[in-house]
């Protein structure tokens, strides 16, 4: 059953295209860069030399000026967050289930939909960073030039930001690392409410919704650290610590799976069919 439903998964059309645009979104963002690089080699009296540019803190920037975080939260829920849905409209669900069992069924959508929401977003995050190594240097800015200090090393404001000093590439690891398990996050979200809700768009929509209502909230109550984004990229905020990044997947994972479990486990329905 789990092999069936990672095939239906990931031979979707919508996954590939979820981690192009992702992709796109991001190399979007070295625009700039490149177009300051390209000036920088071109005339030694421009304002940054050619050394200052570097594929990590290009990456880096373009994850946070770019709509990026935005689009993560849909690409995650749009290759397979729906496909409750789909099955149970199309009777899928029934023969599945007969075949299958119940929670063989259920427990192998669970992870499919999650492994492909996480990969559509980590994927395209490497994806990405390949493209700023192939256009960028992959070294940081010197300290020292002809015996003078030039610059310092910028240390991420975030929770390990010192790693990147002195392994950049590392930390550029962890940053796809935690876009596995922010798309992961949001697939399970969307999962969850495909539970209960009977329309593919409200399955789609609602994560993104909850993602945005959630950023509002926290920004009204002053709890900057704690907002939604922090989970995926920790710099878009210098408030952000490796609590608020546990505690926002903690909330999801926890509310997304708690939820299923109450809908499938006590009620034994699905989208107000009973299957048990």
């Amino acid at each position: 059953m789990l092999r069936s439903e990672l095939n239906r998964a990931f031979r979707n059309k919508s996954f590939f295209v979820v981690v192009l645009v992702n992709t796109a979104v991001i190399a979007y963002g070295f625009l700039d860069s490149w177009s300051f690089y390209t000036q920088a080699q071109a005339n030694p009296q421009f304002g940054y030399p050619p050394y200052y540019f570097n594929a990590f803190e290009v990456f880096l920037l373009a994850l946070t000026l770019t709509p990026f975080i935005y689009v993560a939260v849909l690409g995650a829920t749009v290759p397979y967050a729906d496909s409750l849905v789909a099955d149970r409209e199309s009777g899928y669900m029934r023969y599945a289930i007969y075949r299958a069992g119940y929670w063989h069924y259920l427990l192998s959508k669970l992870i499919a939909n999650w492994l492909v929401g996480a990969l559509a977003v980590s994927l395209s995050m490497a994806l990405a960073f390949g493209i700023a190594a192939v256009l960028f240097p992959l070294h940081l800015p010197p300290l020292y030039v002809d015996g003078v200090k030039v610059s310092i090393i910028g240390i991420p404001h975030s929770p390990r930001g010192h790693v990147f000093e002195t392994a950049p590439g590392l930390y550029i690891l962890g940053r796809i690392g935690l876009g596995f398990l922010f798309g992961g996050a949001y697939a399970t979200l969307g999962f969850a409410v495909s539970c209960v809700a009977r329309n593919r768009y409200v399955v789609l929509a609602s994560p993104f919704l909850i993602f945005l209502v959630t950023t509002l909230l926290s920004d009204i109550l002053g709890l900057y650290g704690w907002i939604p984004p922090v989970a995926i990229v920790p710099e878009v905020n210098t408030n952000s610590s490796m609590l608020t990044m546990l505690v926002n997947y903690f909330l999801i994972y926890g509310g997304s799976l708690g939820f299923i479990l109450v809908v499938f486990g006590r009620n034994w329905r699905v989208n107000g069919q009973r299957v048990a």
